[in-house]
């Protein structure tokens, strides 16, 4: 079996879930080939170890002049070998409005020359848009979808070219219910959608019992520092909380812009936690590992952004979990089914400071149930989100299309 991964910039610290994607299936004895659509992070690849023979990115941002030549150094190649494909590439009346540029026909020439692909898989609606409109053209290759959240609940999602995705053969998957739902809500076929979760390597997050110390109970909360990760309802709700004898802190690990970690430090002055309050960048998974092992709670204040997105799966959290962590976070999205129901009495009302304050103070306030908390957690997502299990059930997945 070969198969295609079709993504944005790759690697990304913030998707690791599509460098593991790849990598599972290669220990599993398939054949991969990554295809960017945005560059590639080579010191990062380097870093993670993948191998850069396995990764491909599409040339977009080279100048109009350059464009041209390779347009038609496309044109002229495609007219030859696959004419009538060639001609659809550049048919505004059956591909996207990026026809008349050369964009389609410049890329699917690109990705003709890695075939043959028995599959081609696409993380995120805009992508896979662009997968479909690769097969219409004339590309011989099943196509799966997977949405992650941000993809279906945008306002300004692009509906014409979702339109024309689901019009097309392929299988979709979503990473909750509830990211199922918005999928179905805005045309996606429901009897072509299945639940695929992200998983965790379990192997990698050590499991600590959590147990109260002399030190200062520190809790973690990780993600970029956008909207919908909360940060600014989870620093007023943390100000509220009494803390217990030996002190308290939260330590908040994630990049973001200059603006949103300023406003964010200003809010900690502002509620006079500065002091307490802690932001540590952008970390890489060892480092997000070594976090985990420091504290004694995780939190996740999700809630949707201005802009209509909203967290899909929250992977954090089950790694969270996989750690042995209690975990506070919100009734948002597909975020709860994440969660194993011996935590759901952690759960606070989206947005809400009072809601969140309450099931922190909680959280801080029964170190008894620290340690059952977090063996309900690990064993939670063993059963559900271990790479073997997530891996088995894409793999039927592929199964089923391919026949």
């Amino acid at each position: 079996m070969r198969i295609a991964i079709i993504t944005g910039r790759f690697p990304t610290t913030s998707e690791t879930f599509i460098l593991n994607h790849a990598r599972e299936l290669l220990a599993r004895g398939i054949d991969v080939q990554v295809i960017c659509r945005g560059k590639i992070d080579r010191t990062l690849l380097e870093q993670v170890g993948f191998p850069s023979s396995k990764v491909e990115e599409l040339g977009n941002n080279s100048a109009a002049y350059d464009k041209v030549i390779t347009t038609a150094a496309a044109f002229l190649r495609g007219i030859v070998r696959y004419p009538y494909s060639t001609l659809r590439s550049i048919s505004p009346w059956v591909t996207s409005e990026q026809v008349l540029t050369g964009y389609l026909l410049r890329q699917s020439d690109q990705v003709r020359q890695l075939l043959p692909f028995d599959l081609i898989h696409c993380h995120f609606g805009p992508h896979g848009v662009f997968g479909s409109d690769l097969i219409k053209v004339g590309l011989e290759s099943s196509l799966v979808v997977t949405f992650h959240g941000f993809d279906v609940n945008l306002n300004q999602i692009d509906r014409p070219g979702y339109a024309r995705l689901f019009r097309s053969n392929a299988l979709y998957t979503a990473n909750s219910q509830f990211t199922a739902d918005r999928a179905i809500a805005i045309g996606c076929p429901a009897s072509a959608l299945r639940r695929w979760r992200i998983g965790v390597d379990v192997h990698k997050f050590p499991f600590i019992e959590r147990i109260p110390s002399a030190d200062k109970l520190k809790i973690l909360s990780i993600g970029r520092l956008t909207p919908k990760k909360g940060f600014q309802i989870l620093i007023p709700a943390f100000a509220q909380v009494k803390p217990p004898p030996q002190g308290l802190e939260l330590h908040i690990v994630g990049g973001g812009s200059q603006e949103a970690l300023g406003s964010l430090k200003d809010l900690a002055n502002q509620y006079s936690v500065q002091d307490n309050v802690y932001f540590h960048g952008s970390a890489n998974e060892a480092e997000v590992r070594h976090y985990f092992s420091l504290c004694q709670l995780f939190a996740l204040a999700c809630v949707t952004g201005p802009d209509g997105d909203k967290e899909g799966q929250g992977l954090v959290i089950q790694e969270a979990q996989a750690s042995g962590l209690p975990v506070i976070t919100t009734r948002h999205n597909g975020v709860p089914e994440g969660l194993c129901p011996e935590q759901h009495e952690l759960l606070a009302n989206e947005g809400d400071i009072d809601s969140l304050r309450i099931s922190l103070q909680r959280a801080v306030d029964e170190p008894e149930k620290w340690r059952d908390w977090g063996h309900a957690g690990r064993a939670f997502v063993e059963k559900y989100y271990s790479f073997e299990r997530t891996t088995d059930d894409l793999l039927t997945i592929y199964n089923e299309l391919l026949g």
